[in-house]
């Protein structure tokens, strides 16, 4: 037989096994491509839904230290092992994974920030695991949808007394009714709401001390226009007066002279009368 009739081989080389479909990107890779070369610090968001990651090696997220959301949905995680310190973390969701226990390790990485924590569809099956996050100060939000430990008796009451700072469990309050919580809003939202409220309270404080500022320096203006204002017309008068008592004195003195005139009037003619009795009688001594 000649070679053109033999079936043709088939394309693998012998002994080499096919290959398989394109792997999950592990999570370093995953890192790499949600950076794109930022520096860790200017990071403040890590999506790493779907990487390959059993267990965390303790230094891939080490230096994302102002990292305030990180998602790792469905890596296959097992344990929380060496979970790094982020104490800027608000919002970590770990849903979908192989979790069964281990909680303490956040506890352990000072997640002095955490809001809201997804741990739905994992393997957590006692109250008694999710005791370590009972030291989270700020958790308000916690999600174990498809946990085993849902159908744990008194499971709601039991993690709302575990976790004081706890709002919402599962979509719902401590008994069960639905409510709308937004993390951002409650968590960011009302203290810059509040910070504004306290400087337009304080705005408004200044402005009503700067009205009372302006009140005082008003009325001091106007006390010392009327307090002027008195003063030269208490002046004026007192001119007045003093020309009024000139004047008057002026009148007194000519009315003073005119009477004196008048006296040298009536003495003179009295004088006269004398003179003329005095020659009368002497022509009558004559006479004689």
């Amino acid at each position: 037989l000649r070679s053109a009739d033999l079936p043709h081989a088939a394309s693998s080389p012998v002994g080499v096994a096919a290959q398989p479909r394109a792997a999950m990107s592990s999570l370093a890779a995953g890192i790499e491509q949600q950076t794109g070369g930022k520096h860790p610090s200017q990071v403040t968001e890590l999506i790493l839904d779907k990487c390959s990651a059993s267990k965390l090696a303790g230094d891939e997220l080490s230096d994302f230290k102002n990292l305030e959301t990180l998602s790792m949905i469905n890596v296959g995680l097992t344990s929380l092992e060496n979970f790094p310190t982020l104490t800027k973390l608000k919002r970590l969701d770990l849903n979908d994974n192989k979790i069964a226990g281990g909680l303490d390790a956040l506890q352990e990485s000072a997640l002095f920030s955490l809001r809201v924590l997804n741990l739905s569809g994992n393997r957590i099956q006692s109250l008694e695991d999710l005791a370590p996050l009972g030291s989270l100060p700020n958790l308000k939000q916690l999600d174990l949808f498809n946990c085993a430990v849902t159908s744990e008796d008194k499971y709601r009451e039991t993690v709302f007394d575990m976790i004081p700072s706890l709002i919402m469990l599962d979509g719902g309050d401590r008994n069960g009714e639905e409510i709308d919580y937004d993390d951002e809003l409650e968590g960011e939202g009302e203290g810059e709401d509040d910070d504004d409220g306290d400087d337009d309270d304080a705005d408004e404080d200044d402005l009503d001390d700067e009205g009372e500022e302006d009140d005082d320096l008003d009325d001091g203006v106007d006390g010392e226009d009327a307090e002027g204002d008195g003063e030269e017309d208490f002046g004026e008068e007192d001119e007045d007066g003093e020309e009024e008592g000139e004047e008057g004195d002026e009148d007194d003195g000519e009315e003073g002279e005119e009477g004196d005139d008048d006296g040298f009037d009536d003495e003179d003619g009295e004088e006269d009368d004398d003179i003329d009795e005095a020659g009368g009688e002497a022509a009558a001594k004559r006479a004689r």
